[in-house]
């Protein structure tokens, strides 16, 4: 993962809060609510995708730096990377970053921002391309899914979601070794 000049370093590091238990649909909001006030909109599917590389960088920061989950859903090993299940309406809601029911303090808030900062002004596909190198988190798990699904007839969906489903711990290391000293 080329992160040369999208880290969000040490000396940008945030304080230990308890884990928050949002929803990945929280934060998707509420990077749709940037994305939205700030970029000339022509693509639905490119505003989706952004917003949920965006909240799995997130989330990965947050485990990196805390060990806990930002948000409580799972994130995916799928063929062309780390994805989030949402609702495809979600996207286009937003949530204001000032907005108290969605955050409780400041803290969340504060990495919210930092990732936006590092990273906001990529595109979907960019950051795609950033969280579906070779060496990421992800490429290791999805090969295992692809092995463990091989391994089972008639597979179903529940199955699949079980294989697939990225332990939090994969995230937790990548991102622990990715933050700068």
């Amino acid at each position: 993962m080329d992160t040369k000049n999208t880290m969000i370093t040490k000396s940008q590091e945030l304080t230990t809060v308890d884990s928050l238990g949002y929803s990945a649909e929280n934060i998707v909001a509420f990077f749709s609510k940037k994305v939205l006030d700030t970029e000339l909109v022509n693509s639905p599917l490119k505003i989706k995708q952004k917003v949920i590389k965006l909240a799995i960088i997130a989330q990965g920061y947050y485990l990196g730096y805390f060990g806990k989950k930002l948000f409580d859903d799972n994130i995916f090993a799928f063929k062309y990377g780390p994805m989030l299940k949402i609702r495809n309406d979600i996207v286009y809601e937003g949530i204001s970053p000032d907005k108290k029911a969605i955050f409780n303090n400041h803290h969340e808030l504060e990495l919210l921002e930092k990732v936006w900062d590092a990273y906001g002004e990529k595109t979907g596909i960019e950051l795609s391309a950033l969280l579906s190198s070779d060496n990421h988190y992800w490429i290791h798990h999805w090969n295992y899914a692809i092995h463990q699904a091989s391994q089972i007839k008639n597979i179903s969906k529940d199955e699949i979601d079980r294989i697939t489903t990225i332990p939090d711990r994969y995230i937790e290391n990548f991102y622990r070794n990715l933050i700068k000293e």
